[in-house]
């Protein structure tokens, strides 16, 4: 996961130069994954399949299942809210467009 990731990012940088060119469009879309990815992981990894948990050794599970899942689902909407922003205007916040 960590090579994928980093491919990932070299990747990016690569077709959509650097950081500070990204702009609404390019960190909407990184927030969107990534508050995706993690409340996937929360919902069905940690709570229906039981694979592996946040903390693991403690009495009750559900304080850190929430936590991870409430912040997931925060983080997800703050993507979509920048991609619908950058959408919806036709333009980015950056110097350019991704």
């Amino acid at each position: 996961m960590t090579a994928a990731l980093v491919l990932g990012l070299i990747s990016l940088v690569e077709t959509a130069g650097p950081v500070e060119r990204w702009g609404r469009r390019g960190w909407g879309g990184i927030l969107a994954g990534f508050g995706a990815f993690n409340l996937f992981d929360g919902v069905v990894d940690h709570k229906l399949l039981g694979l592996h948990q946040i903390r693991s050794g403690v009495a009750d599970l559900l304080p850190y299942d929430a936590a991870w899942i409430g912040l997931s689902a925060a983080i997800l909407i703050v993507g979509l809210a920048l991609l619908r922003g950058s959408c919806a205007t036709g333009t980015d916040a950056g110097s350019g467009k991704l």
